[in-house]
Protein backbone atom coordinates (compact mmCIF):
# COMPACT_ATOMS: atom_id res chain seq x y z
CA UNK A 1 0.00 0.00 0.00
CA UNK A 2 1.24 3.48 -0.86
CA UNK A 3 2.14 5.66 2.13
CA UNK A 4 0.22 8.96 2.14
CA UNK A 5 2.07 11.43 4.35
CA UNK A 6 2.46 15.21 4.53
CA UNK A 7 4.74 17.73 6.15
CA UNK A 8 4.38 21.44 6.82
CA UNK A 9 5.87 24.27 8.86
CA UNK A 10 4.11 25.09 12.15
CA UNK A 11 2.16 28.36 12.06
CA UNK A 12 1.86 29.26 15.75
CA UNK A 13 4.95 30.77 17.39
CA UNK A 14 3.60 29.71 20.79
CA UNK A 15 4.30 26.10 19.82
CA UNK A 16 7.93 27.11 20.40
CA UNK A 17 9.49 23.66 20.28
CA UNK A 18 8.00 23.07 16.81
CA UNK A 19 7.77 26.62 15.42
CA UNK A 20 9.38 26.92 11.97
CA UNK A 21 10.26 23.23 11.97
CA UNK A 22 8.79 20.49 9.80
CA UNK A 23 5.82 18.63 11.31
CA UNK A 24 4.88 15.27 9.74
CA UNK A 25 1.64 13.26 9.55
CA UNK A 26 -1.91 13.26 8.18
CA UNK A 27 -3.32 16.37 6.52
CA UNK A 28 -6.49 17.84 8.07
CA UNK A 29 -8.67 20.56 6.52
CA UNK A 30 -11.20 22.47 8.62
CA UNK A 31 -14.29 24.51 7.66
CA UNK A 32 -12.53 27.77 8.63
CA UNK A 33 -9.93 26.94 5.91
CA UNK A 34 -7.20 26.22 8.44
CA UNK A 35 -4.87 23.30 7.77
CA UNK A 36 -3.44 21.04 10.44
CA UNK A 37 -1.09 18.09 10.38
CA UNK A 38 -1.75 15.28 12.85
CA UNK A 39 1.22 13.17 13.89
CA UNK A 40 0.44 9.53 13.28
CA UNK A 41 2.41 8.30 16.29
CA UNK A 42 0.98 10.68 18.92
CA UNK A 43 -2.28 11.98 17.44
CA UNK A 44 -1.13 15.55 18.20
CA UNK A 45 -2.33 18.05 15.60
CA UNK A 46 -0.81 21.47 14.96
CA UNK A 47 -1.77 24.18 12.50
CA UNK A 48 0.66 24.59 9.62
CA UNK A 49 1.32 27.36 7.11
CA UNK A 50 -0.73 26.23 4.07
CA UNK A 51 1.83 27.16 1.40
CA UNK A 52 4.47 24.99 3.13
CA UNK A 53 2.48 21.74 2.95
CA UNK A 54 4.36 19.07 0.98
CA UNK A 55 3.30 15.53 0.11
CA UNK A 56 5.58 12.52 0.52
CA UNK A 57 6.37 11.03 -2.90
CA UNK A 58 8.58 8.00 -2.29
CA UNK A 59 11.86 6.75 -0.85
CA UNK A 60 14.96 6.76 -3.02
CA UNK A 61 18.16 5.23 -1.64
CA UNK A 62 16.59 5.36 1.86
CA UNK A 63 15.95 9.12 1.55
CA UNK A 64 12.39 10.48 1.71
CA UNK A 65 11.45 12.45 -1.40
CA UNK A 66 8.92 15.26 -0.85
CA UNK A 67 6.98 17.65 -3.04
CA UNK A 68 8.92 20.94 -3.44
CA UNK A 69 12.29 19.31 -2.74
CA UNK A 70 15.16 21.11 -4.48
CA UNK A 71 17.86 19.34 -6.48
CA UNK A 72 21.00 20.34 -8.35
CA UNK A 73 21.19 23.89 -6.99
CA UNK A 74 24.12 25.58 -8.68
CA UNK A 75 26.39 28.44 -7.58
CA UNK A 76 24.02 30.97 -9.17
CA UNK A 77 21.05 29.63 -7.19
CA UNK A 78 19.23 27.92 -10.07
CA UNK A 79 17.59 24.63 -9.09
CA UNK A 80 15.13 21.87 -10.00
CA UNK A 81 12.06 21.21 -7.82
CA UNK A 82 9.57 18.35 -7.78
CA UNK A 83 6.04 19.77 -7.89
CA UNK A 84 2.48 18.66 -8.52
CA UNK A 85 1.03 19.44 -11.95
CA UNK A 86 -2.76 19.59 -12.26
CA UNK A 87 -2.38 19.57 -16.05
CA UNK A 88 -0.33 16.34 -16.03
CA UNK A 89 -2.06 14.83 -12.97
CA UNK A 90 1.37 13.86 -11.63
CA UNK A 91 4.51 15.12 -9.96
CA UNK A 92 6.86 16.78 -12.44
CA UNK A 93 10.24 18.52 -12.29
CA UNK A 94 10.39 22.27 -12.86
CA UNK A 95 13.49 24.46 -13.23
CA UNK A 96 13.73 27.78 -11.32
CA UNK A 97 16.07 30.75 -11.05
CA UNK A 98 17.45 31.98 -7.71
CA UNK A 99 14.35 34.17 -7.16
CA UNK A 100 11.99 31.20 -7.54
CA UNK A 101 10.83 32.24 -11.02
CA UNK A 102 9.86 29.30 -13.23
CA UNK A 103 12.31 28.92 -16.11
CA UNK A 104 11.16 25.59 -17.59
CA UNK A 105 8.25 23.28 -16.78
CA UNK A 106 8.37 19.47 -16.85
CA UNK A 107 11.99 19.58 -17.95
CA UNK A 108 13.30 16.20 -16.72
CA UNK A 109 11.83 12.90 -15.54
CA UNK A 110 11.59 12.59 -11.74
CA UNK A 111 13.57 9.31 -11.73
CA UNK A 112 16.32 10.86 -13.88
CA UNK A 113 16.48 13.82 -11.51
CA UNK A 114 16.93 11.50 -8.53
CA UNK A 115 19.62 9.54 -10.34
CA UNK A 116 21.75 12.48 -11.52
CA UNK A 117 21.22 15.33 -9.02
CA UNK A 118 21.64 15.75 -5.25
CA UNK A 119 18.95 16.89 -2.86
CA UNK A 120 19.80 20.42 -1.67
CA UNK A 121 16.76 21.26 0.47
CA UNK A 122 13.14 22.28 0.08
CA UNK A 123 11.77 25.52 -1.37
CA UNK A 124 10.27 26.26 2.08
CA UNK A 125 13.56 25.92 3.99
Amino acid sequence: MREILFKGRIKDEEQSEFYDKWFYGDLLHYADRSIFIRQIETGSALEVIPKTVCQFIKKHNEVSIWENDKYGEDEEGYYYAIQWSDRNCSFIVNYFNKDGKLIEENCIDVNDLLQYYELTGNIHD
